[in-house]
């Protein structure tokens, strides 16, 4: 413990850059502080666990079977063997292909239980999905990693049939997306990618996707309002795949700095989101937009896009390196 202590002090006294673009050649250190962190965290989280220590934090009885032996170990995907990836991707598709728990009655755009899984966010129709989802411990989309070299080139996005799929058809001539400020501040310009039209490639390539938009920023500036979040409404999934996004908001000098420069949690939760109306999408929209296209780029439908869950993941390995210690279902990050 001792050892983990003085690696976290150390990391906090080391020069830590504000979230900016960076070049490739300057970005090593970052990473392997990043990595560094990473590492300290999980070797706390199981020593706490050999301790009992985790138990008697987490404080409740469903949680204090959590031990060395049955805790789940959530993985960056790129470290999945394509076996482990292709059963993931498998079991996406399994739901997809499932009816809907959620009543046609609360919710008539979910015909999927893949769809449940969005309407989870849902106060009424998530009522419906409780005790049927189960807690397991999704891979994760390491930003930082992607920041070093390109969407298209990472194992999610290469469009190979053990990933994620690829990015969208090219749309030539797009213009920026514009993200409107808060109580009429000055909004946030984007790039647009090379994609923006349906997925072409990958084993989502044909995938439906039915809820939405909500509110979806386009390319040229306009947005598409729809005050019916549940109306069923089936169209291709459709990506633009941007990675000036990710270098710029969630490369590893920008998940440092939240991490370790801000310790009172609004000020963290406010950096974490980002603040478009300050020109800052935080790491947390840096990934979101990085994908964008229909439904990513549509904050209430994102999790209609596959990639989603493990962008989320990653938000989630986030607040556990703020923590250190395992989550309340019993999973680590490695």
């Amino acid at each position: 413990m001792r050892l983990i202590r003085l690696l976290l002090l150390a990391l906090q006294t080391l020069p830590v850059v504000q979230g900016t673009s960076m070049p490739q050649h300057a970005t090593a250190m970052p990473i392997n502080q990043l990595a560094d962190l990473a590492h300290a965290a999980y070797e706390k989280s199981m020593e706490d666990l050999q301790t009992r220590s985790v138990r008697v934090r987490l404080g409740r009885r469903q949680y204090n079977s959590c031990t060395r032996d049955n805790i789940k170990v959530r993985r960056e995907w790129g470290s999945l063997t394509k076996t482990e990836r292709s059963a993931y991707i498998s079991a996406i598709q399994c739901l997809q292909a499932k009816p809907a728990f959620t009543p046609e009655s609360l919710a008539p755009g979910a015909k999927t239980r893949f769809d449940d899984c969005r309407d989870a966010h849902q106060p009424d129709a998530s009522r419906s999905l409780h005790g049927k989802l189960p807690h397991l411990a999704s891979p994760y989309w390491g930003w930082s990693k992607i920041a070093q070299t390109s969407m298209e080139s990472s194992p999610i996005f290469d469009g190979s049939d053990t990933s994620m799929s690829g990015n969208g058809s090219p749309i030539p001539n797009q213009g920026e997306i514009f993200l409107t400020g808060v109580h009429g501040s000055p909004g946030l310009y984007l790039p647009p990618g090379p994609g923006g039209g349906c997925v072409t490639s990958g084993p989502f390539q044909n995938m439906i996707v039915n809820l939405g938009p909500v509110n979806l920023p386009l390319a040229g500036g306009t947005t598409i309002v729809n005050n019916d979040s549940l109306a069923y409404n089936p169209r291709c999934l459709k990506r633009d795949l941007t990675t000036s996004i990710v270098q710029e908001f969630a490369n590893a000098s920008s998940i440092l700095y939240l991490i370790m420069q801000h310790n009172e949690i609004n000020d963290f939760q406010m950096h974490l989101q980002g603040t478009p109306d300050k020109g800052d999408l935080g790491v947390h929209g840096g990934g979101h937009y990085a994908i964008c296209g229909d439904p990513g780029r549509d904050a209430s439908v994102s999790p209609g896009d596959p990639a989603f869950y493990l962008h989320h993941a990653m938000v989630d390995q986030i607040r556990e390196l703020v923590s250190t210690l395992p989550g309340p279902f019993c999973y680590v990050y490695l």
